[in-house]
């Protein structure tokens, strides 16, 4: 089986809808839900990578192909590095997360599986944490014990939130295939 196939610019369209309903979920998620759930730690944080997490689910059960995530990832980061351009590591932390993703995904054999799909989800979403937290480190902006223990709850809460959003995008993903929305199978090869 051949798990590289060409891309055409209908998938590189894909990739950066996804990536513009990820941000949207992200900035939602950080300003309104914010301002609503900004006593609650963590709260902002589950719910975005919960929304974040089904949006690319549901863009991965349609159009899977491999580079999907770093595309994604690519496209995040040309964006938050635009907004904000006091950061322009989010760039690299976007793109490598999604790299990580696709890695993870091409190790597996290509996005052939509900279970790969959500793997990959989860890799690119801890990989984001985790990846952006090392890089503010090395910069020198995470330098004390305090911030390490929200980095680390930031991680954890973030995990939880794309588990769920993964566990909800299945049961959406099965019933949009019942009504022939969408196929479990991509149609764009892997």
């Amino acid at each position: 089986m051949n798990i590289f196939k060409r891309w055409e610019l209908r998938n590189y369209a894909e990739a950066g809808v996804t990536a513009a309903l990820c941000i949207a979920a992200g900035i939602i998620g950080k300003v309104i839900l914010g301002i609503v759930l900004g006593k609650i730690p963590g709260a902002t944080s589950f719910l975005v990578s919960l929304f974040q997490a089904v949006i690319l689910f549901l863009a991965l059960a349609r159009s899977a192909r491999l580079g999907f995530l770093t595309a994604v990832g690519f496209f995040m980061g040309v964006f938050y590095g635009l907004v904000f351009p006091g950061f322009p590591f989010l760039l690299f932390t976007f793109f490598l997360a999604g790299l990580c993703g696709d890695l993870c995904a091409w190790f597996l054999g290509g996005y052939r599986s509900i279970t790969i799909c959500a793997v990959s989800i989860i890799v690119f979403r801890a990989f984001t944490v985790l990846l952006g937290t090392a890089i503010a480190w090395w910069m020198g902006f995470a330098k004390t014990k305090v911030a390490w223990w929200l980095v680390w709850f930031g991680a954890g809460v973030t995990f939880l939130g794309a588990l769920t959003g993964i566990f909800i995008a299945i049961k959406m993903s099965h019933e949009l295939a019942k009504a022939g929305l969408l196929s479990l199978k991509p149609r764009g090869g892997v």
